[in-house]
C-alpha cells in the first residue's frame, strides 16, 4: 500500500523527471563551448569554462545517485539497469576527464567534452524518459 507521503515522493520524482531535459541541453552546450575553446586554442576559456560547470556536474551526480536510491522503492533491478550503466559510464568519463585536465591534454579535453561526455549526458533524456514511463505505468 502507498502512503499519501511515498505517494507525494513518487509524484515530485515523476515530475522531476519531466523537467530534466532542459538542464541535459544546457550541459551539452557548455560542453561544447569548452570543447570550440579547446579546438581553438583558447585554453583558459575552456578551461574556466569546465571550472564553472563543475559544481552543476557534480549536483548533477549527486542527483542521479539520489534517484537511484529513490527509484529503488518503486522499481526493480532490472528497472534501474540502464541508470546503473549510464551513471557508471558518466562516473568514468569524468574521471578520464580530470586526468587529461591533469595531464593539460586539451584535444582530448575537447573529445571527451564533445564525444563522450556529450553523448553520455545526452542519453539520459532516453533513461529518465524510461524510468518516468515505469513509473506512472
Amino acid at each position: 500500500m502507498t502512503t499519501p507521503q511515498s505517494q507525494d515522493q513518487l509524484d515530485f520524482t515523476v515530475e522531476t523527471l519531466k523537467n530534466t531535459g532542459e538542464g541535459i541541453e544546457e550541459f551539452r552546450k557548455t560542453f561544447t563551448k569548452a570543447s570550440d575553446a579547446f579546438e581553438d586554442g583558447r585554453d583558459s576559456e575552456g578551461f574556466q569554462t569546465i571550472r564553472d560547470i563543475h559544481p552543476h556536474l557534480q549536483e548533477f551526480a549527486n542527483f542521479c545517485g539520489t534517484l537511484r536510491t529513490q527509484c529503488e522503492n518503486w522499481l526493480s533491478e532490472d528497472d534501474l539497469r540502464g541508470l546503473d550503466d549510464l551513471n557508471q559510464k558518466f562516473s568514468q568519463c569524468l574521471t578520464t576527464l580530470i586526468e587529461a585536465m591533469e595531464n593539460g591534454d586539451v584535444l582530448e579535453i575537447a573529445d571527451l567534452l564533445r564525444a563522450d561526455l556529450s553523448e553520455i549526458i545526452g542519453n539520459y533524456n532516453a533513461v529518465f524518459s524510461d524510468i518516468r514511463d515505469k513509473l506512472t505505468s
